[in-house]
This record gives structure tokens, sequence and C-alpha cells, in this order.
């Protein structure tokens, strides 16, 4: 448990104390700088409650003591010390003003009067330097006032000091004065409507020197009011502006207006007007840029005051070429105009004069040779174009669908070349014209090398130093996507484009090669084409692919680029080049997806996904082929960490052959017993799912397996292959009869998690890893329960074989009497639940790690809506009428385990509508309850579109639910015994082709997988009133157990900390289940503990439950009861510190506990600011403690 501030102070008071005496030169200015960050941290966290401070065993008060000694001490040292340390200690109050300025009268932190009683004290000790000091002892005195101001802002003698000190002949008393003056206006109306006036006559007086009036004007924006006085300034400020004729003057009172303007809505457009009259002909090209500055400071401050006014908008286009502006102003205005069109975009409409004005004004701008001004101009032209497209509500004509023989024949697309466009869509033409013209030169000038040595610069906006060839292609390559986003059908113009530049460095780079006497700078520029290529490749090609198949948008037309594109990279050849062999493997995966998608399109546009035989997709071959053929090559080579990176991408994208051969030949070189362990996990789990594609696809998978352990130095076969193809033979067609197979891939897994749980030491280490393994594991454990039922009932074919097509027998037999009926009911009824359960398992992982990436969480959600789609398919008795005719309902199984199909069908419609709507309403029109509503899924988040692998299982979703659909047609109330063991069979002969089909999904390995970080996380300290060892909780036996706790948030980041705004804890004991006394522990836990996961899901739906009833009362709806005779139950919220802490206090109802060891079961989540709901994994055990009888 980190220590907070307040348990600190005494040492800082101590350290301080010794750090003043020092006699050592400099060591006490030292000492006073570190303790500036530490008041500061201290001031912003509330005080100490009475459970923080039990939890530090500090006294009440003692806080408010410590930090009275310290300021004093500080005080001390600026009476006693010199005005070198005076400035230090002045150095720590101005940390602290920031904070000040930052909350104004909510201001409660360290300097507050509530926490600093005695401050008097401190003003008179402040009050002797000030009578007795020098001019600058007195300056720094008064600047410390201002510093001060929650102390100083009411009291009348400060402020006659402050107010007396303006008058003061010396110019470095005026300006701390006037500095005084801004602090205390943050505070004090009163003391503002005193100071005006005098700020007016100081400005205006002859006598003031020059600085003192410069800082008298930059004093008017300091000024901290209400709306009323800031008009009061605002007004006295525009007469000293129009009264003054010194340019140095003007600026600064323009840009004090300007501040002053933001604090009050009435003054923004008189401001903007106001600073328009500076920007005309005849003004000064100083005072036009500091307008300009003003009117950006306005537009990103309080915009939608003056937007719609269309002279803003002319005098900033009349700017954007200004060429007496510098070049830094002109981007601001490009900037300033940007804002203005993506807030407000209907100001603009395309039709007007003033657009099409606008759009010529940044295409002459995106001309410039300055690079940081032609690449604003660029983002501005994409951002016009895709508004535009949103306005409209359509695409645009000229990019409806090109032909594929278009595609085929044109290696260029040019001006002439682009498809015909209107008046309206010409503007699209030109954006793209523009953009791949900056695109072709970046390559060119990469090409050359001479912007390859580039060293990164921080790009300021306005230097063309400050880009290097990463951050331009990064840019352009945000452009291109926005603009392959907007505009959909664009992607296939924009793909044969880059194959047309790379088609044409390919070309170049074969001249270069085939000289026969090449010079030293043609060698160079062989070796950085390929360098360019790949560049290109990965910056803009395989991100618009990505974009493309996660929208669901590849097509035919995408399809063939890409493989023109692929044919061309074949052409030279790059055998020598690793990098550029990696991103063709990457190209090749992406472009067989893609086929695999436009296919399974095809499929689920039509009524192919009823029929139950169709053909298994086989694209995957392929490109496991080409990866097993890499990683080969790369072995050969000892590029070990190549090989690494092409087995990762395999797993991630599915290929379990190539990503074995890769793992199991990398253990034998790591050097150290921890990546030997990570790679034996990796190996064995790919082999696992290897041997589940064998099962799918054996003939296929056969000859794969061959290739993968086929032995390369001498040409030979592993041992014992030719029997395990033999015994893929007859496809996976009976997955009963497959058991035994499936139970050695659960045993890979498992033994894959146990050789990671030994790897992770820490608290939080390979917790996510050893959590997806032992989930995959715990899916094939109740599959194969369901199997064995499955196989149970295969005794004969019987009468059911009728009701199959030809050439197809059923593995169920239709003899199945009333009993084995109602018994497979039972079971599968109960496999159902556990199915749903693991589903909800996997939403419960989704949400314990919030720093997990995009594609990981979409990929959890897919695994999550598989076993939905199980547990509907295997809950199918539930939804029949049983041999009676009554509807089958059962009973209640569990506490969160609601066995009745509505149950079944609700969570699957929600994930559904998740993913696709129109799925969603097939689903509704297939129930046969009435009166149904979607239930959980109302708050999942609709999306637009749909992937490739999301399409896969959006096949197999409509499969099962037609199949139970055609099935409850039969289902009649006066059916006999036979018609209904008959329907029954139907239906386990349909979830056999169910789970065939669910087996040939897509699976794949979360990127989050390979991110070895320890995980967020919370540890939870408890403190009873009655023991002060927090290891040793102990009651008296018909006592309540009386906790303080604290919950400490680990391995997160100061970005994620500083999002959460509340924690929320339950603590639970089950009742009477006392604990053994030998296997009570508070011992942090080391690692994932596969046993834990279950347990803590179901606290955690207590916590969810007990936070939708708070919810529900505040509204005045009616709640769920949340009582449970078996636990004992207690809930917190508290607000986190900036250490990531939370403080509280609870009462457990544990006076009918008898003696004994009991243990305390809590889980965690929090809320962020986003109003997104995390869970904290726990970190520490079940927390013992002991119900004992009185002596």
């Amino acid at each position: 448990m980190e220590r907070i501030p307040a348990a600190c102070a005494m040492n800082w008071s101590i350290e301080l104390e010794k750090g003043i005496r020092s006699r050592r030169q400099g060591h006490p200015e030292e000492v006073i700088e570190q303790i500036g960050p530490r008041l500061l941290s201290w001031s912003r966290e509330s005080c100490a409650t009475l459970s923080a401070s039990k939890m530090y065993d500090l006294i009440p008060g003692e806080e408010r003591s410590f930090a009275n000694t310290i300021l004093t001490r500080l005080v001390d040292a600026f009476r006693s010390g010199n005005n070198r340390m005076r400035s230090s200690i002045l150095k720590v109050f101005l940390l602290e003003l920031k904070h000040i300025k930052d909350k104004g009268k909510r201001y409660n932190g360290i300097l507050s009067k509530k926490r600093l009683p005695n401050y008097l004290e401190l003003l008179k000790r402040l009050w002797l330097v000030f009578d007795t000091g020098d001019v600058e002892a007195r300056a720094l005195s008064l600047r410390l006032l201002g510093c001060w101001a929650p102390l100083t802002h009411d009291n009348a003698d400060v402020q006659n000091i402050v107010i007396s000190s303006l008058q003061s002949k010396h110019v470095l008393e005026v300006k701390a004065s006037l500095f005084a003056c801004g602090c205390l206006s943050i505070l004090s109306e009163d003391f503002v409507r005193i100071i005006l006036g005098i700020l007016v006559d100081v400005f205006c007086s002859v006598t003031v020197p020059l600085d003192v009036k410069f800082a008298t004007a930059r004093a008017f924006g300091e000024i901290q009011c209400s709306s009323l006085l800031a008009c009061r300034a605002y007004k006295s400020g525009k007469n000293l502006v129009q009264g003054v004729h010194l340019e140095g003057y003007r600026i600064e009172l323009l840009s004090s207006l300007t501040r002053l303007a933001v604090k009050s809505v009435i003054l923004i457009p008189e401001q903007v007007d106001f600073l328009l009259t500076f920007m005309v002909e005849g003004c000064s090209s100083v005072t036009k840029s500091m307008a300009l500055k003003c009117v950006r400071f306005l537009c990103f401050r309080g915009f939608s005051h003056f937007s719609a006014k269309g002279n803003v908008l002319s005098i900033l286009m009349d700017r954007v070429n200004d060429p007496e502006l510098p070049l830094a102003l002109q981007c601001d205005v490009l900037k300033t105009l940007r804002q203005l069109f993506s807030d407000l975009p209907k100001v603009c409409h395309e039709d007007t004069p003033q657009f099409r004005g606008l759009v010529m004004c940044v295409q002459l701008a995106s001309q410039s040779p300055h690079i940081s001004k032609r690449y604003l101009s660029l983002g501005f032209l994409v951002d016009i174009v895709c508004n535009t497209k949103r306005a409209r509500k359509g695409n645009y004509s000229c990019t409806e669908k090109l032909p594929l023989e278009y595609v085929k024949s044109q290696s260029q697309v040019s001006t002439d070349e682009f498809p015909a466009v209107n008046g309206a869509d010409s503007l699209l033409k030109d954006v793209f014209l523009l953009l791949f013209d900056d695109i072709a030169s970046v390559l060119n000038k990469s090409d050359n090398g001479t912007m390859r040595k580039t060293e990164f610069v921080e790009d300021t906006g306005w230097s063309d130093n400050g880009y290097d060839i990463k951050q331009k292609y990064r840019i352009l390559s945000n452009y291109v996507l926005r603009l392959v986003q907007g505009c959909p059908a664009l992607s296939v113009v924009v793909l044969s484009r880059f194959r047309s530049l790379i088609e044409d460095m390919v070309s170049q780079m074969e001249i270069e090669l085939d000289k026969s006497n090449p010079s030293f700078e043609s060698q160079d520029y062989a070796q950085d084409v390929p360098e360019t290529i790949i560049s290109c490749i990965r910056c803009f090609v395989i991100p618009c692919l990505n974009l493309l198949d996660e929208n669901g948008q590849t097509g035919t037309e995408v399809c063939a680029v890409v493989e023109l594109l692929m044919d061309s990279l074949q052409k030279v050849d790059f055998c020598n080049y690793d990098p550029l062999e990696m991103v063709y493997f990457r190209l090749f995966s992406l472009i067989s997806r893609c086929e695999k998608s436009g296919r399974m399109q095809m499929i689920c546009s039509s009524d192919a996904y009823l029929d139950p035989n169709i053909s298994e997709d086989i694209l995957w071959v392929e490109p496991e082929r080409f990866a097993l053929r890499l990683a080969r090559k790369m072995m050969t080579r000892n590029k070990y960490w190549m090989v690494y990176k092409a087995g990762k991408y395999s797993l991630t994208e599915g290929l379990w052959f190539a990503a074995t051969y890769a793992f199991k030949n990398l253990i034998a070189k790591a050097k150290s017993d921890s990546c030997r362990s990570w790679l034996k996990c990796l190996m064995l789990f790919s082999g696992a799912e290897t041997e589940i594609r064998l099962l799918l696809f054996p003939e296929h998978g056969a000859k794969l397996v061959n290739e993968l352990c086929f032995d390369i130095d001498r040409e030979r076969p592993h041992e014992g292959i030719e029997e395990r193809m033999g015994s893929c033979e007859g496809g996976i067609g009976l997955m009963h009869m497959h058991r035994e197979k499936l139970s050695r891939v659960h045993r890979r897994i498992c033994s894959s998690q146990e050789i990671l749980s030994v790897v992770g030491t820490q608290k939080g280490g390979f917790w996510f890893q050893n959590w997806f393994l032992n989930l995959r594991g715990k899916g094939l454990e109740i599959l194969l329960e369901l199997l064995g039922h499955l196989d149970s009932c295969s005794r004969g074919e019987g009468n059911l074989n009728k009701h199959v097509p030809s050439g197809k027998k059923l593995p169920i037999s239709s003899s199945l009497s009333t009993d084995d009926v109602d018994f497979l009911s039972s079971k599968l009824s109960h496999i159902s639940l556990q199915f749903n359960k693991l589903a909800r398992e996997y939403d419960f992982m989704i949400v314990s790690f919030m720093d997990m990436d995009i594609k990981s969480y979409a990929l959890i959600s897919r695994l999550a809506l598989y076993f939905s789609l199980l547990a509907y398919c295997t809950g199918f008795p539930l939804y029949f009428c049983d041999s009676s005719g009554s509807h089958n309902t059962a009973s209640n199984l569990g506490r969160f385990e609601n066995p009745s199909g509505l149950l079944l069908l609700e969570d699957l419609s929600g994930r559904l509508f998740e993913m696709d709507y129109e799925s969603d309403l097939d689903l509704k029109g297939r129930l046969p309850f009435s009166g149904w509503s979607r239930g959980c899924s109302q708050s999942r988040k609709q999306t637009s579109s749909l992937s490739s692998r999301d399409t896969d299982t959006l096949s197999v979703c409509r499969f099962a639910t037609c199949g139970i659909h055609h099935l409850l047609k039969e289902d009649k109330e006066d059916k006999s015994r036979e018609e209904f063991c008959d329907i029954f069979s139907k239906g386990l002969h349909l979830l056999n082709t169910t789970l065939v089909k669910w087996m040939g999904l897509p699976s794949q390995i979360p990127r989050y997988f390979f991110r070895l970080g320890d995980c967020i996380g919370a540890e939870l300290f408890l403190l009873s009133d009655q023991t002060r060892n927090s290891n040793e909780l102990c009651i008296l036996v018909g006592n309540q157990l009386c906790l303080h706790l604290c919950i400490q948030m680990r391995n997160i980041s100061p970005v994620y900390r500083g999002r959460i705004y509340k924690i929320y804890c339950i603590l639970t004991i089950e009742s009477p289940k006392p604990v053994p006394e030998g296997k009570k522990s508070s011992k942090v836990l080391t690692g994932f503990q596969q046993w834990k996961t279950e347990e803590t899901m179901n606290i955690y739906e207590l916590l969810m439950l007990h936070m939708r009833n708070e919810a529900e009362k505040r509204q005045n709806m009616r709640a769920v009861p949340t009582d449970d005779v078996d636990l004992v139950t207690a809930y917190v919220c508290v607000e986190p510190n900036t250490l990531g802490q939370g403080f509280s206090t609870c009462l457990l109802d544990v006076s009918d506990f008898p003696e004994g060891v009991y243990q305390i079961r809590w889980h965690s989540c929090c809320v962020d600011k986003s109003d997104h709901l995390w869970s904290l994994p726990s970190f520490n055990n079940g927390i013992p403690f002991t119900v004992r009888c009185p002596v």
C-alpha cells in the first residue's frame, strides 16, 4: 500500500528542517525545490478521512499540524534567508498557484483556510520582510502574497498594500503588485471592482515607465472575474486600444482583450468584429498577425458564437495566401478555417459561392512549396470532401463500381484516365490527384536517399525540416485512410494508384540493376527501393485493406488490384530481403481473407446458408503453405527473430500449421528458461488448434502436416506421419466419434497453460494469457461433455434417415424412448447453461483489461458470440413442447443460471444486434414466445458493417436459427410421443451439423495475447477497529465486523489513472463455511488461478446487480432483490486519489457466525470519465478473519 502525502508529512517536515539548517552551499535551495512537488501532490488530495487515518495509523488533526509546520518553516526561511532563498521559496508556491487557478473558488488545497487555521501567523512573518527588506525583497513578498490568494483575498490590509504598491517608483515592485492583483482577482470580485479603475489610470499616466504600461496591459487579460465584471473591464480596455498610438501597446491590449472576451458569451462577437478592423489594408503586418492569432484563439475557445458571420470567413480566406504574413501565421489561418468548417459545415454549403471560394483558396494553398502549409491544406481538402459526402448522404458518382476490366487494364490513374465526373464530384478527383502527387514525391525522395538520413525533429508546424520520412508517411497515410473511409468506392482507384507507383519503382530498379557497369549510386538506389516499397505497402496498402475488411467493403475489384500488385513484386528477385518477404506474406494473407469475405457475402446474400451440406471453405490452405515456406526459409538463414514474427502473425491470422512449425523450431534456440517456456506454450496451443484443423479438413490438413513435419536437412518425412494422416480420413461429419482426438487437443491446451503459469511471478503477469487459454480449454471440456451425451444416443439409424437428403446419414437414432429424451433434455439444458456462462466469462474478460486494443476486443467478442450460439443450439429442448403437450420449463438451477429458452434467445439476439441489425430482426421473427423484448441488447453498440470473419459467423448463426425455426413449425400441442421423439432426434442432428460448422469458424489469437506486461488490477487492504495488524483480523462471537479498507490500483499508467473517477467494491463472506486453520492466507497472488475466474465472475455479477439497483432507485424504478441467504455482503464506492487509492469503511454482519476462520472474497470495478465500466482483477487472495469466543 503506497503511502499518501499525509502519511509522509512527518518525514518531509524533518527533511526540510535538516536541509534548511544545512551549511553546505546550495543544499537548502535543493531541499526547498524538492518540497514543491510534494506539497502540490498533497494539496491535490482531499483531507485524510477517518478510514485513511486508521489505515496509516494517523492521529486526527495530525495532517493539519504537519502542514502548518512545513509552511511555517518555509516562511521562517523566507524571513531570515537571502533573496536567493526567497526566490526558491516563491517557486514552491508558484507551483501551487497553477492549482489555485484551475480550481478557482472550488479550491480546497493546502493553502485553504480550513486546512491552515493559523494562517495569520504566516502573514505576520511576511510583513516583517515587506517592511524591512529592500526593493527585491518587497517584490518577492508581494508575489508571495499573490500566491497565497486563498488566505489573503479578503484581507483588507493585504489589498491596501497591493494597491498602494502600484504607486511605487520602483518598476520591480509595481510589476509584483500587478501580479498580486491578478492572483487576488481569482477569488475576490470586490477587489476586481476596485482595481479596474486603478489599472486604467496607471496605463494612461504619463509618468509611468514603458515597462509598467506593458505589464498593466498584460494585467487586463489576467483578471479572473464574472461575466458582468468582464464586460466592464472589456469596455475599459477597448477604449484604451482606441486611444493608444504605439503599436506595442496596441498588440498587448488586443491579446488581453481577447482573453477577457472568452469569459463572457456576449463579448465574443464584439471582439471578433473589433479584431477584423485590424486586418484591413493600412495596418502593419505585426498588428495583422496579432489580430489573426486572437481570432484563432477565440475560434478554439468560443467558436460557435461568431462562425456564422460570413465576413469572418472571407477575411480569413484572403489571409491564407497573404505573402506579407509569415508562414507560421498562414498555417494558423488554415487551422482556424479548418476548425470553423469542421464545427459548423452548414455555414459553407457546397452550392454557395462562399464554399467554392473556400475550396479554391485551400487548393491554392495546397500547391505551396512549404511542407507544413501544403500538408495542412491537403488535410483540409480531405475534410471538405468527407463532410460534403456526409451532407449528401450518398456516394460520389465517379466512384460507384468500377468494372473489373478497367482495373486489370490500367497501370496508372491520371487525370485523363479517371472515370467521368460531374461538376460537384470534380473536387474529389482534384484532391485525389493532389494527394498522390505528394505521395509520389515522398517516395521518389526516399528512393534517392536524400531524406533517408534525416534526423527526427518534433514538428513545430512551421519548419519543413520538422518532417522526416516516417512522419510524412504517417500524415499522408492518415489522409488516404480518411478519404477511403469517407468514400469507400474510391478504394479501387487508390489501390490501383499505389500499384502503379510500386510498379514504377520496380521497373526503375530493374533498369539500374541491368546496367553493365553499375555505379555506386545505382547500388545504393537498388538497396533503397525495397525499403521504399515496404514503407509504401506498410503505411498505405495494408492499412487500406484492413480498413476495407473491417468494414466489409472488400470485393472482386479490390482483390484483383492487390493480385496485380503482388505479381509486380515477384518480377524482381527479393529473396535476400527478408522484410519485403514478410510484407508480401501479410499481403497474401489479407487477400486470401478478402476473397473469403467475398465468397461468404455471396452465401449470406442468398439462401445457401440453409443447406447443411454446403462445402467447407479451404481458402486458408494457401496462406498456410506460404507461411510455412517463409518460416522454413528464415530458419535456414538463421533469422530467428523473423521466424518469431512470422509465427506471431500466423497466430493472429489463424494459420496454426505455420505457427506450430515456427515455435517448435525456435524452442531449441531460446537462451533463457522463460523464453523457452513462452515458446513451448505457443507451440502447444498452436499444435492443439492444428489438430482441430486436421479433423475438419483431413485431406488438406494431412498434406500440410507432411510439410510441417518434413525434415529439411535429410529430406525425409517425420516419424509416424503416415499413421496420423490415415487417422484423419473421413472428415468430422460425426462429431461424437472424435472425442478421443478432441480430448488430446484439450490436454495440450491445458499443458500450455500449465507451462505458462510457471513463468508469471509478479502481480498481474501473464494474467490475460492464462485466462485466455483457460477459457479455451473450458470450452473444449464442455464440448467433450456434450459429445459424450451425443455418443450415448448414437445406437442406430432407424427411420430418421428418411428426412435426410440422399447420400447422407444421421448419426442419431430416432429409436429414443421418452425417458431417454427427458434425460437428454435435462443434460442438454445444463450444458447450454454452461455454454452461456462461458460466453459471459468472455464478456467478463473483455471488461477486465481496459488497455486492450480494439481488434482484440472484437475477436474476444466474437468468441463470446460463438459460445452464445452453442448455448442457443444446445438448449433447443427448451423451445419445444414435451411429450405431454406442455411447454418444457425447468426450474432455476442457480443464482444467475436461468435455463429458460428466453434467456438464451435474448443473449444471442443481443450479440447479433451488435454485429448486424438485420440478423437480429430475422431471429426475432423466429422466436417461439410472444411478448419478447431485446433485454440486454439495448446497451450494446450496433455496428454499421461486417468484417469477413463476422460474415462467417453470421452464416452459421443463420443456419442454426433457421434450422430450429423449421423444427418449431413441426412442433404441435397434440403430438404423439413418437412424433415428439422424432422431432427431438432431428434437433440432435441439427445440433451435430451446427457443431461441425461451429468448429470451422475462424479462430485466432488476439494481438493483446502478445502484450507481456503486467495487467491492470487492484489490491485490497483491510484493518478492523479491534486489531492494528492487517494480517490478523479478529472479532468476538456475536459482534459485527467493522472494517477500514483501502483499494489500491496496480500497474496502471498515469494516463489511465487520470481517467478513473469512481471505484466500486463488493466484499462477500460465505456463511457458515469456516476455513481450516492451516489454509488461511492473505498472500498476494503471483499468477493466474483458474479456479478463481468463475467465482470472481459470480461476485462481479452481484456487484453489477447492486449498481443497477442503485441506479434504478435514483430513477424511482423497481429494483431487483439481491438478498442471498448464503452470502454476507457489503458494498463501497470510493473516489480514487492521484495514487489510485480509495478509502472507505464498511460493516459486515457476522454476528451469527460460530467460532472459526473465514475468508472475505472481494472484487472491484471502476468507472472512467466516459462512463465506461471496467473490472479490476484482484491481486490478493480471500482475506481471512477469525471469530473467537471471549476468554
